[in-house]
C-alpha cells in the first residue's frame, strides 16, 4: 500500500511537470536519474584522455540539479560493467542492460586494457568515497575524473613480452658477431736489440 502511495505521488509530479504527454524524459527528469547516454559520454571522455570534456559534462549535470553522489554510483557502476565486458566474452549473462546496449558496452571495453579498467574503478571508488564525506562533492568528484582522465595508458603484457624478446635477441645477435681486430703498429725493437744496431757500425771500423 505504501508502495503504491509513492508511485501516484511520482506520478502525479511527472504529470505536473509534463503534462498529459508522459515520456521517458520527463520521468528522467523528475526522479532525477542520471541518462544513461551521459555515462557513455563521461567514460568515452575519460578513456579518449579528455579531462576538459569530463568537466563540462559534469558542470551541465551540476546545473540541471542533478545529484552528484548519485553520479558517482551509477559511474562506478558502469565501470564495473566495462570491466566485465572486458574479460567476458558474452557479458550478457552478467550484464544487466538491453541488448542493444551491450554492444555499445563491449565498443567502449575494446578501447582500453583490463588492467586500466581496473585502475579506473579503483580511482572512482576511491573518489566516490571521498565525494560522500565531503560538503563540496562538485569539487571531489572533478579531482576524481581529473584523475582518471589523465591515467597514462597501459601497455599490453604481450606487446611488453614481445618488446623484451626483440631486445634480446638483438642483444644476442650483437654478442656472436666477430670482433674484427685492427692491425697494430709495429712494435719498438727491444733495447738490446737497438744497442747491438748502434754498436755495429764502430766495430766494422
Amino acid at each position: 500500500e505504501g508502495s503504491m502511495r509513492d508511485a501516484e505521488s511520482i506520478l502525479d509530479q511527472v504529470i505536473a511537470y509534463a503534462g498529459k504527454k508522459i515520456t521517458l524524459d520527463a520521468v528522467v527528469d523528475v526522479l532525477g536519474i542520471i541518462d544513461r547516454k551521459v555515462l557513455y559520454q563521461m567514460s568515452g571522455a575519460i578513456l579518449g584522455r579528455d579531462p576538459l570534456e569530463c568537466l563540462r559534462i559534469l558542470d551541465d549535470l551540476y546545473n540541471q540539479g542533478y545529484d552528484v553522489g548519485q553520479l558517482g554510483k551509477d559511474l562506478l557502476r558502469h565501470l564495473r560493467d566495462l570491466t566485465v565486458a572486458k574479460v567476458a566474452g558474452d557479458p550478457s549473462s552478467l550484464i544487466d542492460l538491453p541488448e542493444a546496449e551491450i554492444a555499445d558496452i563491449l565498443g567502449l571495453a575494446s578501447q582500453a586494457e583490463y588492467p586500466e579498467f581496473l585502475c579506473l574503478f579503483d580511482i572512482m571508488k576511491k573518489g566516490l568515497e571521498d565525494v560522500m564525506r565531503t560538503t563540496q562533492q562538485k569539487l571531489m568528484m572533478e579531482v576524481t575524473l581529473v584523475r582518471m582522465a589523465r591515467l597514462e595508458p597501459m601497455i599490453p603484457l604481450d606487446e611488453i613480452t614481445s618488446r623484451l624478446e626483440a631486445m634480446e635477441k638483438r642483444l644476442g645477435e650483437r654478442v656472436a658477431a666477430p670482433v674484427r681486430r685492427v692491425p697494430s703498429e709495429a712494435a719498438p725493437a727491444a733495447p738490446v736489440e737497438r744497442a747491438a744496431r748502434q754498436e755495429a757500425p764502430m766495430s766494422a771500423v
